[in-house]
C-alpha cells in the first residue's frame, strides 16, 4: 500500500516533469522566434545594406539543432508524434496493451541510448574544447542541452509506462 506522502512525492514529481518539458517547450518557442528574426535581419542587411550578419548562419545551424531538441519533450509528452496504423481493424484491449508497451519499451530504449551518446559525445567536445568557427560559441553546451531533453523524454515515457499499466483496463 502506497501511503499519502509517497502519493504526493510522485504527485511532485509528475508536476515537476511536466514543468521542465513546458519549461523546453517555452524555450523552444524562443528559439524559434529569435531564428526567425535573425534570419529577416540578415535578408535585409544583405539585400539593402550589403552587408550580411557575421556568423548567422552558424547561429542558425545551432539554433535549429537546439529547436529539435527543445521540441522532443513537448512531443512526447503530449503523445503528439507522427503515428501510422497499419492494423487497424484489430481493437482488442490485450492488443493495444501489447502494441503499447512494445511502442514504450523501444521509444524508452532508443531515448536511453541517444542519452548516453549525447553525452559522451558533449564530454568529448568539451574536452576538445571544441567551438564553432565565427562566433566560437562552446559546442558541448549545444551537446548537453540535448542530452538533458533526451533525458526528460526518457523520464516521460517511463512515467506514461508506468502509469498505463497501474491503470485497469
Amino acid at each position: 500500500m502506497i501511503s499519502s506522502g509517497q502519493k504526493n512525492a510522485r504527485r511532485r514529481a509528475v508536476k515537476a516533469l511536466h514543468f521542465i518539458a513546458a519549461l523546453c517547450e517555452g524555450l523552444g518557442v524562443v528559439v524559434l522566434f529569435s531564428m526567425m528574426g535573425i534570419i529577416g535581419a540578415d535578408v535585409i542587411a544583405r539585400y539593402l545594406f550589403n552587408s550580411p550578419i557575421s556568423g548567422a548562419y552558424e547561429l542558425i545551424e545551432i539554433m535549429l539543432a537546439l529547436l529539435v531538441f527543445l521540441a522532443l519533450p513537448a512531443s512526447v509528452r503530449f503523445n503528439s508524434h507522427i503515428t501510422v496504423d497499419l492494423v487497424d481493424g484489430v481493437r482488442s484491449v490485450l492488443f493495444n496493451r501489447l502494441s503499447g508497451l512494445i511502442v514504450s519499451v523501444s521509444s524508452l530504449a532508443i531515448f536511453a541510448v541517444l542519452t548516453v551518446e549525447l553525452y559522451v559525445h558533449a564530454s568529448k567536445l568539451k574536452s576538445y574544447g571544441q567551438v564553432t568557427n565565427s562566433l566560437e560559441i562552446p559546442l558541448y553546451l549545444v551537446g548537453f542541452l540535448a542530452t538533458f531533453c533526451c533525458f526528460i523524454c526518457v523520464l516521460i515515457i517511463l512515467r506514461g509506462f508506468v502509469s498505463s499499466w497501474r491503470s485497469k483496463p
